[in-house]
């Protein structure tokens, strides 16, 4: 009796034990549908400024979670994105009002998504540049110095408020031979014309696009002493059919004053000219 009560109680225990295990595996908390918990981020940015920054966060969903612009939202400030893991980041590269909605996607089957508020981000320009002298302002006027003619020049412009990178501009041209450098802002090279008070006038550019008050600057180059050739006397005579200068009959003319280096030329109708700088063989043909 108690044998067959053992084997009918047997039966019973495993499928109340099965029943059990089946309550407690359907009824595992699953998460809920996505829910997007963020209400605002940095409203503000500035062109050519990295923004804040703004991470959107979610509460439920089956992760991994994955966050676009909704479809039909209006976009992102241009150089902003957003990351699929909900960072906005980046550098505003124009000014302007963007609104946009954020939509985020969970890894259940079927995918459950969930919407943001209207996010907005206003995108305003930089304070325009303004031209640093290298020296001291006259008269409105930037004096950038004296050299003497041969000298190198550097003088390096700099601005006040603007954002770079700084575009420079010159707009009416400087003494031969100087420049302004267009990324740099550097004005250099070697003195190469003379003069008093040379006039020239530069501006710049920010990243947005704004530009500066014009700046009219002066330079002075002093000339120097005179070109003159120096010649150690008369030529020596040739002879014909004999090469000019062979055997160290040449003739060697050198140059003082003005700018180096020298251009040599040989004007009007020699016997014969070759292309050697700064020395000239000719042939003495009797006649």
């Amino acid at each position: 009796m108690n044998r067959l009560r053992a084997i009918a109680i047997f039966p019973l225990l495993f499928i109340s034990m099965a029943v059990l295990s089946s309550c407690v595996s359907t009824n595992v908390p699953q998460p809920g549908a996505p829910m997007i918990t963020t209400t605002t981020i940095p409203g503000s940015a500035v062109v050519g400024v990295p923004y804040a920054g703004a991470t959107i966060s979610t509460t439920g969903g089956t992760t991994p979670l994955s966050y676009s612009l909704s479809s039909g939202s209006g976009p992102l400030p241009t150089g902003l994105a957003l990351a699929r893991d909900g960072v906005i980041s980046g550098t505003a590269k124009a000014a302007g009002t963007f609104m946009f909605v954020v939509e985020v996607t969970d890894s259940h089957n079927p995918p459950r998504t969930a919407l943001s508020p209207t996010f907005t981000i206003t995108v305003t320009n930089p304070a325009p540049p303004v031209i640093q002298c290298p020296f001291t302002p006259s008269g409105g006027v930037c004096p950038l110095g004296t050299y003497p003619l041969g000298q190198t020049v550097n003088l390096q412009f700099t601005t006040s408020m603007g954002t770079g990178p700084f575009t420079w501009n010159t707009l009416t041209n400087p003494p031969y031979n100087l420049a302004l450098g267009r990324s740099t802002g550097l004005f250099s090279g070697e003195a190469a014309q003379a003069g008093t008070n040379q006039s020239f006038t530069i501006s710049v550019t920010d990243v947005a696009g704004q530009t500066s008050p014009t700046l009219t600057c002066t330079i002075t180059i002093t000339p120097g002493s005179a070109l003159a050739i120096t010649a150690p006397g008369a030529p020596p005579a040739g002879v014909v059919g004999v090469k000019y200068g062979s055997g160290g009959n040449g003739v060697q003319f050198s140059a003082t004053g003005g700018l180096a280096p020298y251009v040599w030329s040989l004007p009007g109708n020699p016997p014969q000219r070759y292309s050697d700088p700064g020395s000239v063989r000719c042939i003495r043909v009797p006649g």
